[in-house]
């Protein structure tokens, strides 16, 4: 799960970035942006975007889980004996 509050939001865009301001980057309405609340994670489909449109900014907050239980690829770890 990948959590960005609109606190952390509002300071990675540069400070006091207002409703208005944070409904434009991620291009939606400002009373949709109004619900989040300031401390709370805000909606993950948005916390992904923000990571994928400014990984710059926001990449320090994703982080993908290890998973070591894939089998290797095909050709990695297999004997062609």
């Amino acid at each position: 799960m990948l959590a960005i509050t609109k606190k952390q939001l509002r300071a990675a865009l540069g400070g006091p970035a207002n409703d208005a301001e944070i409904s434009r980057f991620f291009g939606i309405s400002q009373a949709a942006v109004s619900q989040w609340g300031e401390d709370d994670p805000i909606p993950e489909r948005r916390a992904l975007a923000a990571v994928f449109k400014r990984p710059d900014l926001f990449g320090r907050f994703a982080s993908l889980p290890a998973n070591d239980d894939t089998a290797p690829a095909e050709g990695e770890g297999a004997s062609n004996g």
